[in-house]
């Protein structure tokens, strides 16, 4: 029977400094995807906001012409918070295009 020596590098501190730069190298890869996903999820929840404000707002007016007067009705707290939804759709568009653009830690 045949006796088979296996070799053993001991770790030293240039496989441990290799180590820690692979591992840091998946995290910033990890980050990176992390940040264009939560991007966009960004991007996306600020185009729908942005529609329903700007439907809150739109709706919360109408005017009706009854013997040629125009009455003009509007909701001032639906107009407010259509308002109050665009102007969070614009924040979430503003961070939604700063994680895209976003390189990752350094």
């Amino acid at each position: 029977m045949e006796h088979i020596n296996y070799v053993t590098f001991p770790k030293n501190n240039i496989t441990q400094l290799v180590s820690f730069q692979l591992y840091l190298n998946i995290i910033k890869t990890l980050n990176m995807q992390t940040n264009k996903i939560l991007g966009i999820i960004l991007v996306i929840a600020s185009l729908t906001l942005g529609y329903f404000g700007i439907n809150k707002v739109s709706d919360s007016s109408a005017e009706v012409k009854v013997l040629g007067i125009e009455i003009d009705a509007s909701n001032k707290s639906e107009k407010q918070e259509g308002f109050i939804y665009l102007g969070l759709a614009i924040l979430l568009f503003a961070g939604g295009i700063k994680m895209l653009t976003k390189k990752g830690t350094e």
